[in-house]
């Protein structure tokens, strides 16, 4: 059978092995990342409406534990599903897509509450089938006994959009668990509801409590934690996400606070920096490094910041790090002499270490962007001319140098 089938990598040959391991309870983190590899893209291939149904099998058997990833598979396919173009979605998937609902449905009273919490991940993708979905959602919040998956059945109400949900998501306001009214407020929005300003403390409640479950998000067929999982909730709507985060980000609560801090990049707004630099002085070490390293991603912006920030010169290193990024970044005097030290060093890029939550400007960039400092960096650019092996390296800060000189020559 599954050499007449294929998958995202090809011929569904190797689906027959993986598959086993699964069934066998012998699979780990490298089975479950090959058949995510296969099974999941920018296509629904001809393999995966025969796998959703044996998956499906595998979740149902009592004598197979912890087979809740297995339901969050189904889900990522389901979303492709949804979002990919008619055309790269195979003939067969509408059936047995069809065919996998009710089993999904009676999974949403699965022994595992693993189970039970990515069954709405997958359930959120049956936009087409929402009358039947949503009031299954609906009739088991009421009886299910775990905070997080209850308002993981809301959220996936919501993003079916079902306008008979109002009413239902308006009662869920005065639901006991925060999460749950969270959810509903979000539900509502779904519905076009605006979010109104009395709303805002209980967001910021129950994003608290969401960092603490760490899994209550479902959107796009994943369960996204944190500032990704409450953007996407929120679309459009980022000043009220931006308020969020500000109001989390005044917390006495260091961890989430560096998690915050480090996730809120891509909806950084000067809006924000005042309360991201009243922890450039914060006890905790890799608070202070995030509070240094936002600014720089802000640019310009930052500048009213920029005494602030040159205290973290001297800091622990990875602060100073960022520090110096940030000054260097708003062209400012106080980057030259750190950059005098570290130029030599080696370094092509302003990153810090590989996986950094912000990418700085390219190192070259910043250099010209450095003019008004050219004549006391122009050693250090020099000495790293000469230890460079590498001539995409060499010729990039040659374009500094000619960049620095350029204006002399007019």
């Amino acid at each position: 059978m599954w050499d007449r089938l294929e998958h995202a990598q090809g011929p569904a040959t190797d689906l027959a092995d993986l598959l086993a391991q699964v069934r066998a309870d012998d699979w780990d983190a490298a089975t479950l990342y090959a058949l995510e590899q296969r099974l999941v893209g920018d296509a629904v291939h001809s393999a995966a409406p025969v796998v959703v149904p044996l998956l499906l099998d595998v979740v149902e058997d009592p004598a197979l534990p912890d087979t809740g990833l297995m339901v969050w598979l189904i889900g990522r396919i389901a979303w492709v599903a949804r979002t990919a173009r008619p055309e790269a979605i195979d003939p067969a998937w509408p059936d047995a897509w069809e065919r996998a609902l009710p089993r999904l449905l009676a999974l949403t009273d699965h022994d595992d509450s693993y189970v039970r919490a990515w069954v709405p991940s997958a359930l959120a993708a049956a936009v087409d089938q929402a009358d039947l979905v949503w009031p299954v959602l609906r009739d088991r919040v009421p009886v299910e006994p775990d905070a997080e998956v209850a308002a993981a059945l809301v959220l996936a109400a919501g993003w079916l959009g079902v306008p008979q949900a109002r009413d239902w998501f308006a009662g869920l306001l005065d639901a006991d668990a925060v999460v749950v009214r969270m959810a509903a407020v979000l539900g509502l929005r779904h519905l076009g509801v605006p979010i109104e300003e009395a709303q805002l403390p209980l967001l910021v409640e129950g994003f608290v409590k969401s960092f603490e479950l760490d899994t209550v998000w479902c959107v796009s067929g994943r369960r996204t934690t944190g500032v990704p999982g409450l953007a996407r909730e929120l679309g459009d709507d980022v000043p009220t996400l931006r308020k969020i985060l500000v109001s989390v980000i005044g917390l006495d609560d260091v961890l989430l606070r560096y998690h915050v801090m480090m996730q809120s990049v891509d909806v950084l707004h000067p809006s924000m920096l005042p309360a991201i630099a009243a922890w450039l002085t914060d006890p905790d070490p890799p608070n202070r490094f995030v509070a240094g390293y936002l600014p720089a991603a802000a640019g310009t912006d930052a500048a009213p910041y920029a005494d602030d920030i040159a205290t973290r010169l001297t800091d622990w290193p990875p602060s100073a790090h960022a520090a110096m990024v940030a000054l260097a970044v708003l062209g400012d005097e106080r980057a030259v002499e750190p950059l005098v030290r570290w130029l030599p060093e080696g370094r092509t890029t302003l990153v810090m270490a590989e996986g950094d939550f912000w990418t700085p400007p390219p190192l070259e960039e910043v250099l010209i962007g450095m003019r008004a400092h050219a004549d006391a960096l122009l050693p250090a650019v020099r000495e790293r001319l000469d230890k460079s092996a590498d001539e995409a390296e060499s010729a990039a800060f040659r374009r500094v140098v000619e960049a620095w000189q350029a204006p002399q020559r007019q």
